[in-house]
């Protein structure tokens, strides 16, 4: 071989990220673990996750990572900090019933390789939901940029559901009949189209989508939080007036006030929209629905309607209203726990699968936890109503959570990146109801949330990819605009003198 040919093949090993066998033989040991971004490595990860790639935020000229497990071992050598696994390699470490990865770092600095201390991944039993939905918003934009998509947790392929740009469609929440896509609602605010909410079910082995007209002459807004009953065709969703407000100074600059909270229900067989005293009174504020997974109680969240200057005295209760799927009748109304009792405003109630657990935000104050610093997770067990606290090393505000389809998973909106942009993290949470470290939504490229200015919310479990063509929602929409408003049958009281919503 020439020497200018064997120059130009050390090179390329040199530069690449392959595996070379470069280990190194001689190291001095740190005796700290490294430093590396985002801090996704050292907690129980699914064993059907994509390759969880990093950068080692550790001075070097040189890297070297050693992957191995009991029956498997790959190593990336590389000039550059940014490590990106290769997904063949990545898989075998999964196979033959490993239950731990280990990840070895070793840096080239001042001319000798230094080795951190290993980095340990436990890998679970129980899979994660293939797919996870969420909102995705460019925050030094506006809301005409903002997207609806879907993410494969398998690998790293992103499809958008629906995407607002050319409109002025504001795309809100969304939620699933058992994190199964077949079954599922999103609302839609726009002068254009409306303020539907979307229904999208299958009839005749076929999907059906329809734009269901909300507002009626009771409901003092439009159609907000939705949740669907797990025995009967009967949504929950809650009629709101949010207004956004702002700070002249601090941390968190805006807040979300909330002039107007009631709970109704929409009946998918009947298309009719009915509501109870209880759920609609004229001074309270009742949101957030979550049903129980056998469909007989509804969870919400509600505390006295206050003005805008008394907004930090608003702190909702956790209350639950028994319901009968079969007569769809409410009964008794249950308060499960106090906000004077945790010191803070429960919100979100969101149940585990087996109804075994409540997640919920606790916040300082308000009904909308998003804005506020120091918005944590909380677990209630449903049968002691013990409340404890979890992910709790974190000075920025913990959000919109929600569960896998096997109850072993937790998705949740988190600022403890950089404090700015919310980010996506998953999390394993155990048998005995122990939430494990949370890592962030994988992306394929390490360098991904130092650059991008875009906010994740209102992550979702699904089993299965949402299927939805842009031609079918035209056509919802467009057939909305014709149609008359559902059949009305209701005892909400109006509200009047409300500022105009954001």
């Amino acid at each position: 071989m020439s020497g200018k040919k064997f120059i130009i093949i050390l090179l390329l090993f040199l530069f690449s990220g392959c595996s070379v066998n470069k280990f190194p033989k001689y190291f001095n040991t740190i005796n700290k673990k490294p430093n590396i971004f985002p801090l996704s490595h050292g907690t129980v990860i699914p064993p059907n996750i994509c390759p969880i790639n990093f950068i080692i935020r550790e001075k070097g000229s040189r890297f070297y990572v050693n992957f191995y497990s009991v029956n498997y071992r790959f190593n990336i050598y590389t000039r550059k900090n940014n490590i990106i696994i290769p997904n063949k390699k990545w898989i075998k470490l999964f196979k033959n019933g490993n239950k731990l990865i280990y990840i070895d770092i070793y840096t080239f600095y001042n001319n000798s390789w230094q080795k951190y201390e290993t980095i340990t991944d436990t890998i679970s039993n129980e899979v994660i939901d293939p797919y996870i939905a969420y909102r995705k918003i460019p925050v030094c934009k506006d809301w005409t940029v903002m997207g609806f998509y879907q993410r494969n947790l398998e690998n790293f392929k992103e499809l958008s559901v629906f995407h607002n740009k050319g409109t002025d469609a504001c795309i809100n929440c969304h939620s699933y009949s058992n994190n199964s896509s077949s079954k599922m609602i999103f609302e839609i605010r726009s002068k254009t189209f409306g303020t539907p909410m979307i229904i999208k079910n299958i009839k005749d082995n076929n999907n059906y989508i329809d734009a269901i007209n909300t507002k009626t002459q009771y409901t003092t807004g439009k159609a907000g939080y939705t949740a669907l009953n797990p025995i009967c065709d009967l949504i929950a969703f809650t009629t709101n007036k949010f207004e956004m407000l702002f700070h002249t100074s601090g941390i968190e600059p805006r807040f979300v006030y909330n002039g107007s909270g009631d709970i109704a229900f929409y009946d998918l067989k009947t298309n009719t929209i009915t509501t109870t005293s209880s759920l609609s009174q004229k001074d309270f504020i009742e949101t957030m629905p979550e049903w129980s997974k056998d469909g007989k109680y509804l969870y919400y969240s509600c505390c006295p309607q206050l003005k805008e200057n008394q907004i930090k005295e608003i702190k909702c209760n956790l209350l639950r209203i028994e319901f009968n799927p079969k007569t769809k009748c409410f009964g008794n109304i249950d308060t499960i726990v106090k906000s004077e009792d945790i010191g803070g405003s429960i919100l979100q109630p969101r149940i585990s699968p087996d109804n075994r657990f409540i997640i919920v935000n606790i916040a300082p104050y308000s009904d909308f936890p998003v804005d506020k610093v120091g918005t944590r997770l909380a677990i209630i067990n449903t049968q002691t109503k013990e409340l404890k606290i979890i992910n709790a090393n974190t000075n920025f505000s913990d959000t919109w959570h929600c569960w896998s389809s096997n109850g072993r998973w937790i998705a949740f909106n988190s600022k403890r990146l950089n404090g700015r942009f919310s980010s996506i993290f998953l999390c394993y949470f155990d048998t005995n109801g122990i939430a494990h470290n949370p890592f962030v939504l994988p992306q394929k490229d390490p360098n991904y949330y130092e650059y991008s200015i875009s906010a994740y919310n209102i992550p979702e479990f699904i089993t299965s990819k949402i299927s939805l063509s842009k031609n079918q929602l035209k056509n919802a929409l467009n057939k909305y605009k014709k149609k008359p408003p559902v059949d009305i049958t209701t005892s909400a009281s109006p509200k009047k003198d409300l500022k105009d919503e954001f």
